[in-house]
């Protein structure tokens, strides 16, 4: 039961740093977290020291924890690497036979996308485009 505390006090802080709700630079406090995600101290903590670890977040002796910045030259790095993968994916997907209902439901999902980015809808953008990815 604590492994599953701790994975889904791990999700829920992830997807706060990605949605941007917990902001880069921002100090945020284990008791505050505890607070926001409603998961008590010992999964929190574990969770925190993944992230410390994955570089999301990192602590300042003497002063508090933080949501770390974004290194741009990691996220350049990311789309150069994820842009190749995906090419990849695509040729190999262009040869699957979808059923009409398999088509149907990808447009959905690039139109329910592509009215995200219009109404700057970053949470729901970024659910459709995990939904397409899948």
């Amino acid at each position: 039961m604590q492994q599953n505390l701790t994975e889904q006090a791990y999700e829920k802080i992830l997807n706060k740093i990605i949605s941007l709700e917990f902001e880069p630079g921002q100090r945020i406090s284990e008791k505050g977290i505890e607070n926001v995600i409603k998961i008590g101290r010992t999964p929190v903590r574990e969770a925190l020291l993944r992230l410390r670890q994955e570089e999301l977040i990192y602590v300042v002796p003497q002063s508090g924890t933080y949501i770390s910045k974004i290194n741009l030259d990691r996220v350049f790095d990311s789309i150069l690497v994820r842009n190749s993968m995906e090419n990849k994916v695509l040729q190999e997907a262009c040869d699957q036979d979808y059923s009409r209902l398999e088509i149907f439901r990808i447009n959905q999902t690039i139109e329910e996308q592509r009215q995200a980015a219009i109404d700057r809808d970053l949470t729901t953008f970024l659910h459709f485009n995990d939904q397409f990815h899948k």
